[in-house]
């Protein structure tokens, strides 16, 4: 679901910020992925890191 012609809004948030995440297969904490706000107030942009020890977050 989507809608048509939206208005962006100003996103609360200004990074740089850090973060982790889980594929199911553990926590990947290294190396940290950032969250890096836009050019746009509306966009943020999410870099996430391989974990070369987590099974299925390494780069292919």
């Amino acid at each position: 679901m989507f809608r048509l012609d939206p208005v962006p809004i100003e996103c609360p948030f200004r990074g740089p910020f850090t973060f982790t995440y889980n594929r199911g297969h553990g926590d990947c904490r290294h190396p940290v992925s950032t969250i890096d706000s836009c050019l746009h107030s509306s966009h943020l942009l999410l870099n996430y890191q391989a974990c070369p020890d987590v099974p299925g977050t390494e780069s292919t």
